[in-house]
């Protein structure tokens, strides 16, 4: 990313002009390079065996960090073209966990919702509800929806060898999380759009 910085800065601006598209794509991949390791880390921690030695769950409350998360995706959708809007049954729910594994898991619901939807005007919705004793995040988006072969290889990792390019890293990493905290991840589909649904234990 330095290098890249002062390439933009050695450049004339005819030059920066003419050479503006190569210099957004260096910094889309940086930055998918960088999304990617981030989650190949995560995914290394939450194996089998290895996430109990630095998981040290907590109570929370999980209406607090939605509404965080909502605060700040809310521009990024809109700058994606989506609206995105929160809905939530009760004020406050508590949950016993980690704070940053189930942001992290919430963002990659969203993020997933927004390519979805493909540059294309729609709502993604995040809601938060209990039934019994267990909260329940929904991530519904207005998208093109999937396949049955999307739906059925969906947690598994990816590897599309014509673009030599990981893929479906996200949700993989997002199973992992709700099993470590004694939830589930449900994934639902239509021809218009799909809704994820996380459901975690609640903890009174």
């Amino acid at each position: 990313t330095a290098a890249i910085q002062v390439l933009e800065r050695s450049l004339v601006e005819t030059e920066r002009l003419r050479n503006e598209r190569y210099l957004s794509l260096l910094q889309k991949s940086y930055y998918r390079m960088l999304r990617l390791a981030g989650n190949v880390e995560t995914l290394c921690q939450l194996q089998e065996g290895q996430a109990e030695q630095w998981y040290t769950p907590v109570v929370f409350d999980l209406a607090g960090l939605c509404r965080k998360i909502y605060r700040e995706t809310d521009l990024l959708a809109e700058a994606a073209g989506a609206q995105l809007c929160y809905e939530e049954e009760q004020g406050s729910v508590l949950v016993k966990g980690s704070e940053e594994l189930l942001t992290t898991l919430i963002y990659h619901l969203i993020a997933n919702a927004l390519r979805s939807m493909k540059g294309c005007p729609g709502g993604i919705c995040l809601k938060l509800a209990r039934q019994g004793n267990q909260a329940l995040v929904t991530v519904e988006d207005g998208g093109a929806g999937m396949d049955d072969r999307e739906l059925m290889t969906a947690f598994e990792p990816e590897y599309n060898e014509n673009e030599l390019k990981p893929l479906g890293l996200g949700l993989p990493i997002c199973r992992k999380i709700a099993t470590l905290h004694g939830g589930a991840l449900m994934l639902m589909y239509g021809k218009e759009g799909t809704r994820v649904t996380l459901s975690l234990p609640v903890d009174d």
